[in-house]
């Protein structure tokens, strides 16, 4: 699904749009000249419908260079191994996010507890991508002439990162921000809406047009004002409607 000029999106699930797997994130192709990558994997369960996504954009999967993940919740991170053994990319991730997703830790990505909800099936299983590389908040990727660098922006997660493309003015939100101002507030050790605040805050700073979210739709040309409108709902004291 042709989002915009260098943007498509190959994966989404029920919080989205239902193009692949019902368990999968909103998953982003980049494209620019020959190269390309993936910001996020989905949850792997159906990884062969996002390969057949990425096909149906005119992109064949050998030429993915680099499979990016935001978080390490199972949603997000859960399909890279495969992905990664399907198109040969690189695997990078925030430096917090790379143990879990190394040794496929379900305890520290919440996926054993999200099982006994209910959230996930009960045969389900995170399958862990060893050669995953570490990124440093401000450390950046360059997919053709565009750059994609990480944002630490951790509250949903300990170990969140966002993407932020200065070439497009666009932000890959993973799960800190949503269309409409809206965050992801869920059942997690590790979720802090303290740490939130601080980290929506900082994405407001960034000049964003284009807000790519990991679930439900983008936001374009006033993505910028979907995450000030978040921030707004911080600075009167509150917090902003969530997703779930």
């Amino acid at each position: 699904m042709n989002v915009s000029e260098h943007v498509f999106m190959v994966g989404s699930g029920s919080l989205g749009t239902g193009l692949t797997n019902d368990y999968d994130c909103n998953v982003y192709l980049v494209v620019s000249g020959s190269s390309a990558a993936l910001i996020d994997s989905g949850a792997g369960i159906d990884p062969q419908a996002v390969v057949s996504q990425i096909r149906a954009c005119g992109c064949r999967e050998m030429s993915i260079d680099a499979i990016i993940l935001t978080h390490a919740h199972a949603d997000h991170a859960g399909g890279a191994a495969e992905l990664q053994r399907l198109t040969g990319a690189a695997v990078y991730c925030p430096a917090e996010t790379a143990p879990i997703v190394r040794s496929g830790d379900e305890e520290a990505n919440g996926l054993r507890q999200a099982r006994i909800d209910g959230i996930y099936p009960a045969e389900y299983r995170f399958q862990p991508c060893p050669s995953a590389i570490p990124k440093a908040d401000g450390e950046t990727i360059a997919i053709g002439d565009l750059t994609l660098q990480f944002v630490y922006s951790p509250g949903h997660s300990f170990d969140h990162a966002s993407l932020y493309c200065p070439e497009l003015r666009a932000l890959f939100s993973g799960d800190a921000v949503f269309a409409g101002g809206k965050i992801a507030a869920i059942r997690s050790p590790d979720f802090s809406m303290q740490d939130l605040s601080v980290s929506i805050s900082r994405l407001a700073a960034l000049r964003v047009e284009h807000l790519f979210p990991g679930h439900g739709l983008p936001v374009f040309e006033t993505g910028g004002h979907e995450i000030r409108t978040a921030l707004q709902a911080f600075e009167n004291g509150g917090a902003p409607q969530s997703i779930v």
